[in-house]
């Protein structure tokens, strides 16, 4: 079985849940001392409140010892084991110890008085990340549908000239987001899609695996932080996401990480804004990191760039091991991106 970094099983976990249960209110705060205090992190579905530990192919042994170790800290919220994969063996122990667990395919069990969930059968579904659509070029093409809400309406061969890719790859797009229920015929031949909450979220993590790495330019630091600002990005026509634009939202306090898109040359970077490359981070601040952009013209005019699109604030944000830019994530995803698609006539 591959290995999931703790974040993607978090992630995952929750992509499941809210999949399952739809309406349920997911949210969750990584705490970056947490491992000292023998959580991770807190996780509340709905108004529940939980800690949580995410462990990768947990031994039952590793379990009675790590929840022996959370109640010694007397916590007055009940614990939650996020895990990969739970075997036939581990979901007989959680049950039988009446333990909380949920893993990265949606096996759940949860048994309070005020909450009581139990699923099983569940099979982690690789096709995640093997489909086309959720690869390099299909994260491309969906993200030119989202952008543009009448697009999907339109010929094949219409979207493949908006998205700057082949007739067959838009072909397959379209067929596999209607295989998993993303895209429903609407009469007259006409398409739209429906689930859009979820399908943003399954692809800003395809984004952030698939296509990301693809386009990452660099890290830089600036010889004039104070031009960096959210402010100073918006007078120097430079499109910002991440921290600063959530900052700008007003979902974020105190930024840290700064986020460009430009396809500007690096001794271009370096002479007009004063942008130095670095090889590796070592603790320096006010890094900033530069990507290159992805998308075709009509976006950026549809989309009044240098403000970026929520869609990719928020998958931005995602990258971040800070909790507060997971908040932000949240709120942004739940607010200006929910707007934005339901006054487009998605429906959310």
């Amino acid at each position: 079985m591959n290995t999931l970094k703790e974040v993607d099983i978090l992630d995952r976990s929750k992509l499941a849940l809210s999949s399952l249960f739809q309406g349920m209110v997911v949210n969750d705060q990584l705490l970056q001392n947490g491992k000292a205090a023998g959580i991770d992190g807190r996780l509340s579905l709905d108004k529940t409140k939980f800690d949580f530990v995410i462990m990768n192919s947990p031994s039952i042994g590793r379990i009675k010892n790590t929840f022996h170790k959370f109640q010694q800290l007397n916590s007055n919220n009940p614990l939650l084991f996020i895990i990969d994969h739970a075997s036939e063996e581990t979901k007989q122990f959680f049950r039988k110890e009446n333990l909380f667990f949920i893993d990265a395919a949606g096996n759940t069990y949860i048994n309070l008085p005020q909450l009581r969930l139990s699923v099983e059968g569940k099979v982690f579904d690789q096709s995640f990340n093997t489909k086309r659509a959720f690869q390099k070029t299909g994260l491309k093409i969906i993200f030119h549908l989202l952008m543009q809400p009448t697009l999907v309406q339109q010929s094949i061969r219409k979207i493949a000239k908006e998205a700057a890719s082949s007739v067959a790859a838009v072909s397959y797009v379209l067929e596999e987001l209607e295989e998993d229920g993303f895209i429903v015929n609407a009469g007259k031949s006409k398409k739209q899609f429906i689930q859009i909450e979820s399908l943003i979220k399954q692809w800003a993590l395809a984004y952030i695996k698939n296509l990301r790495p693809k386009i990452h330019r660099g890290y830089f630091i600036p010889l004039q932080p104070e031009q960096f600002s959210g402010a100073g990005m918006i007078q120097q026509n430079l499109p910002y996401s991440g921290e600063y634009r959530a900052e700008y939202l007003t979902w974020l306090r105190n930024p840290k990480r700064l986020i460009i898109y430009t396809d500007l040359r690096i001794s271009e970077l370096s002479t007009q804004y004063g942008l130095l490359p670095i090889n590796k981070l070592d603790g320096q601040e006010n890094i900033v990191e530069v990507l290159a952009p992805f998308w075709e013209n009509e976006v950026e005019q549809a989309n009044e760039f240098p403000y970026m699109p929520h869609i990719l604030v928020y998958a931005d944000l995602l990258t971040s091991k800070d909790y507060r830019s997971h908040e932000a994530a949240e709120n942004i995803l739940h607010h200006n991106i929910k707007d934005e698609m339901t006054k487009n006539g998605f429906q959310w």
